[in-house]
């Protein structure tokens, strides 16, 4: 499936479910508002990890891939192509990346801001600065 800004909350919300990791169940999916964002603001990964670490975790990753498949081309080719496929990342008490690390990861080593599948509790979505540009509290329905 084609992830864009046209993509619809529940496709969005189905995406996240099939590659997403909400194990920990932090927040039921029926609680969580989709969105899609074409350029993920980079400052928010430094959340999770500084750029050193990002980058120093990305090579580690490398590393093993490389000592455990014979290559690290899979990953690698991150760093020289345009990364299509979003993260899926859930803003909850903190950014959790549900997929997508190695394409966190490429991207902050790039500079480039990552597409990425952002959710955000349902009883959040009202606080201006999580609502999609596109919308407005009017227009929310939950």
């Amino acid at each position: 499936m084609v992830i864009n800004e046209h993509t619809s909350q529940d496709e969005l919300a189905r995406h996240a479910y099939i590659v997403g990791d909400n194990a920990d169940l932090r927040l039921p999916l029926d609680q969580i508002h989709w969105r899609y964002d074409e350029a993920f603001p980079l400052e928010r990964l430094y959340e999770v990890m500084s750029h050193s670490a990002w980058t120093k975790w990305f090579q580690d990753e490398l590393a093993m891939k490389a000592d455990e498949y014979g290559t690290d081309h899979d990953w690698r080719r991150l760093l020289a192509e345009e990364i299509e496929e979003p993260a899926v990342i859930l803003d909850h008490e903190g950014l959790l990346i549900w997929d997508g690390w190695h394409r966190c990861a490429a991207s902050v080593i790039k500079g480039q801001a990552p597409k990425v599948v952002w959710g955000v509790e349902k009883s959040l979505v009202l606080d201006r600065h999580l609502v999609p540009p596109a919308l407005s509290a009017t227009h929310i329905r939950m």
